[in-house]
């Protein structure tokens, strides 16, 4: 059986190197829509919308990574994930993402001016996509 073609990625936070390895697969929000990553994808760059990322590792594993914002650069054989924040599923508190969803909701019903409704807008996205990885907390 012939090998699996593989490329880098390399999630990069603040704190440091979140995830660095050998992958098959990956899919990330752009602001434009979903774009999927393989192997000898041409180089190019996408300014990044809170999403999940989904990776299928060298081994074949799916995994799943909540990313909010930031950039992706694909170049040669690595794609680099820029994001102020990341986060495993295991990070998640699904109690307090619905808790942080329900209270952006209930901002979002009163009248408040449109920079703190941004904010409400964005923060929901924030809540959503942490209760969607919620889902995934028994990957491994």
């Amino acid at each position: 059986m012939a090998e699996k073609k593989t490329f880098n990625l390399k999630v990069v936070t603040p704190g440091g190197v979140k995830f660095s390895d050998g992958v098959q697969m990956v899919i990330m929000r752009a602001i434009t829509g979903d774009m999927g990553i393989l192997p000898g994808h041409e180089p190019c760059s996408a300014a990044l919308d809170q999403g999940v990322l989904r990776i299928t590792s060298a081994d074949g594993r799916q995994r799943r990574m909540g990313v909010f914002g930031g950039l992706a650069k694909m170049e040669g054989e690595t794609l680099a994930v820029l994001t102020g924040l990341a986060e495993w599923p295991s990070e998640v508190e699904p109690e307090l993402a619905q808790a942080e969803r329900d209270e952006c909701l209930e901002r979002l019903r009163e009248v408040r001016d449109p920079a703190h409704t941004q904010r409400d807008k964005e923060l929901l996205k924030q809540a959503l996509v942490r209760i969607e990885l919620s889902e995934y907390k028994d990957q491994a």
